[in-house]
């Protein structure tokens, strides 16, 4: 069921992004109209992609960033800790979040949560293109069923005394079926005419409008474009006609029309019927039909393609802003209102904290999130964002939502704070850029222990240049961004590689082997279990050294390779688990024995580290004090 809502909601937000496509398109047919109908048909490829395709063609109008230029920082991805007090958990069977994102229970995570009445709202769409799709088929089928007296006259051409109007069917090898008595003149005006469709494939065109039209059946819209297209389709297959056979048949092939003109006002799905497509406006098309001149071809053709390609870009990439209002201060607390519009391309927006410390980042972590893949994606809206202090060693950042405010902890490290300044986006500052893939700070707070010192105060081009970096004398600073995405959130935080599995295990880390659930969390975020199979742990709490036994349950295909991969993952759980002193693990043999090795502190992976970075650590668990050293691990350990 989540599958089908999801996928309901994203052809949701599909359908309303074509709408200005399909408002474009009929301008357009507008100012067209006295040109051939074969340009009016070309543009409905613009609103046919939008339809199909979630993506927009930003490389013509704007140039779309890729998920590493995404973030300043790289995003970590945190598990979801589980309360249990045992000494022995089974991999497998602790639920874990995969999202990317925090749990609510761990950092008051915001959503865009899914309405419950919209699990009936996608059964009910799904049950409408159900329906559309058997009425296709009975259609079809009956037709083919009538069809079987028909009497192959020539060629792909079949009689029958069973219809009233000329048409196509068939995709792979299609028919044309006419009347017996169609005889002369008006038998090579319909065959000329259906040919033509042929040529073009115009039955598959029809066949694929009617399948997007059917998915689509919710949005009006796209019903009217269905049908103008068809019309546009027939228009400019009369044309074709004319412009082969000259302008003097126009009162005959009028009369054909007439006399074949059908009522149906839908066309059917992968028919072209021959009086179809409003008979009445066709005729008055056919018999004010003029040759076209090289000029209005060459007008047409210019307005078609630049048409085109401004429907099927990105039209609208970096238009979205932010503007800060005036901020409500307290005693050691500011809530700002915000201001902000974002475009129809994000799928997620973000807050996002890092810390630093004299320059350097500590920390780094998502606050709240808001998830545009379900169809809610406004254009604009506010945010009501501010911080306050307990004591002055915790900051914690607030999120005020109507008359709820939620209480996002900061990771600045707890000190003796002396001196603090804080700096947001004003009124005065205007509006900022904040484009479909990008960033834009709205928060600095710098925090000094020492009072005497003071702290250079904050301008609004340290907010423009992301603040930390050029504020490395004032001491810890916490920078709070509003990131936008064209992504949804977990396929972003999947792409940015090996800085976000940095991090993430960085956010698991430990200090005792005795919490299990943390032991847990650092095993998953290792991604252990994906690489060399199921497992449980027990872990040795009694006594010095401390350790963790790593039992997986089948057998390796190559001993040698699954000790040396333990070789590389023991060293980051001892450096992430803070009284961890040694690694075992065990595994079936080929002969039925259980085989056993072991991982302590070895010195070699401190060269290794340094030879790989160029950076000296002492220890291994000096590298376990930072993002930057989980890094480094990683890469000198060849893990990355």
């Amino acid at each position: 069921m989540s599958v089908l809502t999801a996928l309901f909601g994203e052809l949701i937000q599909m359908s309303l992004t074509a709408v200005p496509v399909i408002l474009i398109v009929a301008a357009l047919r507008l100012g067209l109209c006295r040109a051939p109908k074969k340009y009016s048909y070309a543009l409905w490829l613009a609103v046919g992609f939008r339809l199909v395709c979630p993506v927009a063609l930003t490389g013509v109008l704007g140039q779309e960033a890729g998920v590493t230029a995404l973030l300043p920082q790289a995003l970590p991805a945190t598990t979801e800790r589980v309360a249990a007090g045992v000494s022995r958990v089974d991999y497998g069977l602790v639920p874990v979040m995969t999202g990317g994102a925090q749990t609510l229970k761990e950092a008051a995570v915001s959503t865009a949560a899914v309405p419950d009445w919209s699990a009936w709202l996608a059964l009910a769409w799904a049950a409408g293109v159900c329906a559309l799709a058997v009425r296709g088929l009975i259609v079809y089928a009956g037709l083919r069923r009538r069809m079987a007296t028909a009497v192959r006259l020539e060629g792909n051409v079949y009689e029958s005394d069973v219809l009233t109007t000329p048409f196509v069917m068939g995709l792979i090898r299609p028919r044309i079926y006419i009347p017996f008595r169609l005889t002369g003149e008006e038998r090579s005006y319909v065959l000329s005419h259906e040919r033509c469709h042929i040529r073009r494939a115009d039955h598959l065109v029809r066949m694929i409008a009617y399948l997007v039209a059917s998915v689509y059946w919710m949005n009006p819209l796209v019903w009217v474009c269905y049908y103008l297209m068809n019309r546009d389709m027939e228009m400019s297959c009369d044309e074709a006609v004319l412009g082969r056979m000259g302008d003097e048949i126009k009162k005959g092939y009028s009369m054909s029309l007439v006399s074949f003109a059908t009522t149906r006002r839908i066309p059917a799905a992968g028919l072209l019927t021959f009086g179809e497509g409003d008979a009445k406006k066709r005729i008055k098309n056919v018999l004010r039909w003029k040759k076209e001149t090289p000029r209005v071809a060459f007008l047409a053709i210019i307005i078609c393609v630049f048409a085109i390609i401004v429907c099927l870009g990105n039209g609208n990439a970096g238009a979205g802003w932010i503007r800060g209002g005036e901020t409500e201060t307290t005693d050691g607390s500011g809530m700002t209102k915000f201001s902000y519009s974002v475009n129809r391309d994000v799928w997620s927006m973000f807050l996002y904290e890092e810390v630093y410390d004299d320059g350097e980042l500590i920390s780094g972590q998502i606050l709240s999130t808001t998830d545009f893949t379900i169809g809610q994606r406004p254009d604009q809206g506010t945010l009501e964002i501010g911080y306050e202090m307990e004591n002055w060693p915790q900051l914690n950042w607030l999120q005020k939502d109507g008359s709820v405010v939620a209480c996002l902890p900061s990771h600045i490290p707890e000190r003796d704070y002396h001196a603090m300044i804080a700096k947001t986006l004003s009124s005065s500052s205007g509006k900022v850029d904040l484009p479909s893939d990008g960033s834009c700070t709205i928060y600095l707070i710098s925090l000094a222990e020492d009072a005497a010192k003071g702290l250079r105060p904050i301008g609004p081009g340290d907010l423009d240049a992301g603040g930390p970096e050029e504020l490395k004398d004032n001491g810890v600073v916490a920078a709070l961004r509003l990131i936008t995405s064209t992504k949804p959130i977990d396929d972003a935080l999947e792409q940015l590689g090996a800085s976000a599995w940095a991090y993430r295990l960085f956010d698991a880390a430990t200090p005792y082997v005795g919490d299990a659930p943390g032991c847990v969390d650092v095993l998953f975020a290792l991604r252990l279990g994906d690489e060399l199979g199921d497992f449980s742990i027990e872990l040795e709490t009694s006594k010095q050294p401390y350790g963790m036994q790593i039992n997986f349950r089948q057998s390796p295909q190559d001993p040698e390779t699954m000790d040396g991969a333990m070789g590389r993952y023991a060293p980051v759980l001892i450096a992430l688990i803070g009284n961890l002193d040694q690694v075992r693990w065990t595994y079936p043999a080929e002969n039925g024995a259980l085989r056993q090795a072991e991982y302590t502190y070895d010195e070699g992976v401190l060269d290794q580290v340094r030879e790989a970075t160029g950076r000296a650590y002492g220890s291994l668990k000096e590298m376990g004090d930072s993002p930057q050293g989980v890094q480094d691990l990683l890469q000198g350990l060849g893990l990355e």
